[in-house]
């Protein structure tokens, strides 16, 4: 059977917000969908991230996110999790079966202790750190041939070697085995727990995004007015865009106003919080 699938386990019974870890890995403008089974979330569209709990162990699901581990320092996003969890084991997995892509890697206690990864084109791309028990058993069926590659060698076709791209997804399943007590292959438990799943934007929100466009509002006549425009309430058409800390736009008013350029120059802080008191 085929694999595709993208996760990041920690191992804590310690329980975080979510949208704030996600917004902080860099997940925004997230919009609640309808959970999925880790089987249907485990290698999720691009624009999708699952999350949830299985075992002791917090599961994030997202295309990209194991390969931030695989190299022999740290990451921006392996610190953000260790910030989270500094004392908790961290582990990424990927596979995808198509291209016999394999990736691992295991931070504990803050460090960096273990990634391997690699695929069918380009071989084994990084081997780094020591190799954790969990892999002991695969590496004494293996032997290195002339051209310095590790070729594993199995009881049942003892005559046929297979390269480590070729048994990549072995070594995942057992660093699942590490986080949940069971090979992944043979966890219907995991296979069958709901995520929380998300759409989300990689953009981060900015003053610009918030504020630029088209806004809808209304107002009301107050005491200057005489019967019987007082107490009438009208509406409105802001169009907005910032540049820098200025503000340009144009407000259309149905009836009793001319239109005019609102061009006003403030910080931004102040600039926005106005704008928001304007407009509602």
């Amino acid at each position: 059977m085929g694999w595709n699938l993208a996760s990041v386990l920690v191992n804590s019974p310690k329980r975080i917000n979510h949208i704030e870890l996600l917004n902080n890995l860099g997940f925004y403008s997230l919009k609640r969908l309808e959970d999925e089974p880790y089987e249907t979330a485990m290698y999720p569209d691009s624009d999708k991230v699952y999350i949830g709990y299985f075992k002791n162990n917090l599961i994030i699901v997202a295309e990209n996110l194991p390969f931030e581990f695989y190299n022999n320092s740290l990451s921006k996003i392996e610190n953000i999790f260790i910030d989270y969890f500094p004392e908790s084991e961290i582990g990424a997995v990927s596979l995808q079966s198509a291209i016999n892509h394999f990736g691992f890697a295991l931070i504990k206690d803050g460090n960096k202790i273990r990634t391997k990864s690699g695929d069918a084109e380009l071989g084994t791309v990084i081997d780094w750190g020591e190799p954790l028990d969990q892999e002991r058993n695969l590496l004494a069926k293996s032997k290195l041939n002339e051209d310095g590659q590790r070729e594993y060698y199995f009881e049942e076709d003892s005559e046929l070697p297979y390269l480590e791209n070729q048994v990549g997804e072995n070594f995942v399943f057992e660093i699942f085995n590490r986080f949940t007590g069971t090979s992944f292959d043979e966890d219907d438990e995991l296979l069958n727990t709901y995520f929380e799943a998300y759409s989300f934007s990689e953009n981060s929100p900015t003053i610009d995004n918030d504020f630029s466009g088209e806004w809808n509002g209304q107002y009301t006549l107050g005491d200057g007015y005489k019967s019987p425009l007082k107490g009438k309430t009208e509406s409105f058409t802001l169009n907005l865009s910032i540049t820098d800390i200025t503000i340009n736009g144009l407000c259309i008013d149905n009836q009793y106003c001319p239109k005019y350029l609102i061009q006003q120059k403030r910080t931004l802080a102040i600039l926005s919080y106005r704008a928001i008191l304007f407009i509602f």
